[in-house]
């Protein structure tokens, strides 16, 4: 590797690794004191007309609703794996055929940070609808186990054109 390809890739790495550090600084507190995180509550009973709300969401409406389960999805991480599995199987039991497009692919989005394999046959039955398939692809590609490349396997002989091939 020649001198100046080393300084430019050591360059973008202290790049990244400052950027890291910066926010983990913050994050805790020592730079900006009264900067902390978010502690949004996971599951309280406030998130039910969170959800119900979410479900008839279209876009071009107020996006208040979806940044607040944002906030508890960003708060589950922070708690763990429990907290991550219930918001999740709350968040998956939106994912259902009287909910929009656009409630499905926010959710997606949401189980691609926390979902396991819990979610995996909700998701694998949106590959079957044809609008929001791209949505659940980005929610699978995400959640670790054995279980999704089976599940996958098996609708790759049923599916055709853009989901097989997303696929």
């Amino acid at each position: 590797m020649p001198k100046s390809e080393f300084r430019l890739l050591c360059f973008e790495w202290n790049q990244i690794g400052l950027r890291r550090l910066l926010a983990f600084l913050i994050g805790i507190g020592i730079l900006w004191p009264g900067c902390r995180p978010v502690q949004a509550q996971v599951d309280s009973p406030d998130l039910g007309p969170l959800l119900v709300e979410l479900v008839s969401m279209e876009y071009g409406q107020d996006t208040k609703t979806m940044m607040e389960v944002e906030k508890r999805v960003s708060a589950a991480l922070l708690k763990g794996p429990e907290a991550t599995s219930v918001l999740a199987d709350r968040l998956a039991q939106l994912l259902s055929p009287s909910s929009t497009d656009f409630c499905k692919r926010f959710v997606c989005r949401q189980l691609h940070k926390i979902g396991t394999e819990q979610q995996v046959p909700d998701l694998i039955r949106l590959l079957r609808e044809r609008e929001p398939f791209d949505a659940a692809l980005y929610a699978l590609e995400n959640i670790p186990g054995d279980g999704i490349d089976r599940s996958l396997c098996r609708i790759l002989g049923s599916s055709g054109g853009k989901i097989r091939i997303g696929i």
